[in-house]
């Protein structure tokens, strides 16, 4: 309570509240000691959830349940109808905020990225895109695992032009590109997007995939590390729910969504990708790697 500068009786009962949900362990003498779960909490563990907790944290998500009647009845981004501005706008404007999500971002892309670099051959290829990039963290964890690959990290220009964020790797190269207007006149034998259609409507992620889609030659791969939702009537596996509840989530902060593995093939098939596979990764239960041709 000292080190806090809380009061002890209201912090024991919130501490006691945790305990009991599975975050902190209780002690004996109203004390409390980290479990696996709290201790991810930390900023200076590996695989801490710091900054993702606090990116969520954010009063200005949070505010948004104020709007979602709103949204729901009259149409419109509930974000977007409590801030006057889009999520992207508004980062633009907050930079604290922004800084929690670009953190998140990095360290999901850390731990995440671990398990995407080690659940495919990414090998085979001789050069891979990551559009929507950022930093380029996941694709120099690719480029670890897989020597001699070739890696082309695709961002906003105000991502990649930044030296001392971008990581480096002797075959790793960042270019500036918006899958909305212009991207590097590329051709990689394989395009990777991490977590970038599900911030889009079904609208923009046809009209994004239609700019991809010039970038790859016959047979060469399209790579979506994606949540897939289960088709009704469909058994879901263990974190079904939370997959559920981050479609909500998509859609109150950006207008995306999570989908199906037929609504993804709608979004697919007019830019001529036909799913070839679903694959599971290891280590990362919710998500899905769709490859397309």
């Amino acid at each position: 309570a000292t080190l806090t500068d809380t009061r002890p009786g209201p912090l024991g009962q919130l501490l006691r509240a945790l305990a009991r949900g599975g975050v902190f362990m209780e002690v004996a003498g109203q004390r409390f000691a980290n479990n696996n779960v709290s201790a991810a909490l930390r900023k200076d563990v590996e695989g801490s959830l710091y900054s993702l907790v606090m990116h969520f944290s954010d009063p200005a998500g949070l505010k948004v349940i104020e709007t979602l009647a709103v949204g729901l009845k009259g149409g419109g981004v509930p974000f977007d109808l409590a801030h006057g501005q889009d999520l992207r706008g508004y980062y633009e404007s907050h930079a604290d905020s922004a800084a929690w999500f670009n953190q998140a971002m990095v360290d999901l892309a850390r731990s995440e990225g671990a398990a995407v670099a080690k659940g495919y051959d990414w090998g085979r290829f001789g050069s891979l895109m990551d559009l929507g990039g950022g930093f380029g963290g996941t694709l120099k964890l690719i480029l670890d695992a897989h020597p001699g690959l070739v890696g082309y990290n695709v961002d906003l220009a105000s991502v990649v032009q930044q030296p001392e964020k971008v990581l480096q790797h002797p075959n790793l190269s960042h270019y500036p590109g918006n899958f909305f207007e212009s991207l590097p006149n590329l051709k990689p034998d394989a395009i990777l997007m991490k977590y970038v259609l599900h911030d889009w409507s079904d609208e923009e992620s046809v009209r994004i995939l239609g700019n991809v889609a010039p970038l790859l030659d016959s047979g060469n791969e399209l790579f979506l590390c994606e949540r897939v939702v289960a088709e009704h009537g469909e058994a879901g596996g263990p974190r079904d729910g939370s997959i559920a509840a981050s479609d909500m989530w998509m859609w109150t902060l950006c207008g995306g969504k999570e989908r199906t593995k037929s609504e993804w093939e709608a979004l697919l098939n007019p830019n001529g990708f036909t799913i070839k596979a679903l694959l599971d990764i290891p280590g990362m239960p919710n998500c899905r790697l769709i490859q397309a041709v």
